[in-house]
């Protein structure tokens, strides 16, 4: 199939390295430019390797590119993690349709943080879903998903890893179902439906009204290759949650909330209970 792709990072370029050993047609990768977004260069590389164009824009919904999609008549349209919403007068442009592949079990998660908020809101499970782009975000009908399961010591990065697989082959799969015209539609609930935008520096820092999880998971969530959860001077990468008689010594020691450092280690004494750390940062120091 003749395939326009738009996106800007490291699943976008997974995905496209799929769909060139899928031996589909890619007629132009177009990246978003917009205020603090950066572009994973492996994906250019890509793209200039298998001598795809490469179009950087400020504007994906701009007149340039909806005359581009006209002259180049695509079958599928694919987006992946842009951070701006296609316009109708874009998507609709495709004979077949567009797709979006959103790193969360629709219609749970919605928005710009999914995979950090089934960390952050302690999950067992999760995963990928790719579906039908509408006018209103990530509310078009479901195609394919596929769930990840977790545990209480998964980070983002090991979620992200997991992802990525799924990306190589989850899409091939969604593009053969459409080019067959096999594909069942699956609406999404409303009534199950939660939307989070983007995280914010502020969201990171470490608020000791919170619950020893809740921080925990926080941790985790916001771990490498993001820029942690932080209190003061302090980044902390990893923590753990210390052993009921180790944790009941520390809450004696450190009666009150707060940060303490203890040799090489960091004790963070939450209302209900302690973390440790000997992964961290500080600026201070």
């Amino acid at each position: 199939m003749n395939i326009i792709l738009f996106g800007e990072d490291i699943f976008t370029a997974t995905v496209l390295q799929s769909l060139i050993k899928g031996k589909h047609v890619i007629s132009a990768v177009i990246c978003p430019l917009y205020h603090g977004s950066t572009v994973y260069k492996g994906l250019e590389q890509t793209a200039n390797k298998n001598n795809i164009p490469f179009l950087r824009v400020k504007n994906v919904n701009a007149f340039e590119i909806t005359d581009r999609l006209i002259e180049i008549k695509p079958d599928l349209i694919i987006s992946v993690h842009i951070k701006v919403i296609l316009l109708k007068e874009v998507y609709a442009l495709a004979k077949k349709g567009a797709i979006n592949i959103h790193p969360s079990l629709l219609p749970k998660y919605r928005g710009l943080s999914p995979h950090h908020q089934a960390l952050l809101q302690g999950d067992k499970v999760t995963g990928v879903t790719i579906h039908f782009i509408d006018e209103k975000p990530d509310t078009g009908d479901i195609i394919l998903q596929e769930k990840i399961s977790l545990d209480e010591n998964t980070s983002i990065f090991e979620l992200q890893i997991k992802m990525l697989s799924i990306y190589k082959y989850l899409i091939l799969q969604a593009v053969e179902l459409i080019e067959k015209n096999e594909v069942t539609r699956i609406k999404q609930d409303p009534t199950q439906a939660s939307w989070y935008g983007r995280l914010k520096r502020s969201d990171m820092e470490i608020d000791f009204r919170k619950t020893k999880l809740e921080i925990y998971n926080l941790i985790r969530a916001v771990s490498k290759p993001y820029g942690g959860a932080y209190h003061n001077g302090l980044t902390l990468w990893t923590s753990v949650i210390p052993d009921r008689q180790t944790e009941n010594k520390l809450m004696d020691e450190f009666p009150l909330t707060g940060i303490y450092y203890v040799g090489d280690q960091v004790i963070i004494r939450l209302h209900d209970g302690v973390l440790q750390s000997d992964d961290f940062e500080n600026k201070v120091l």
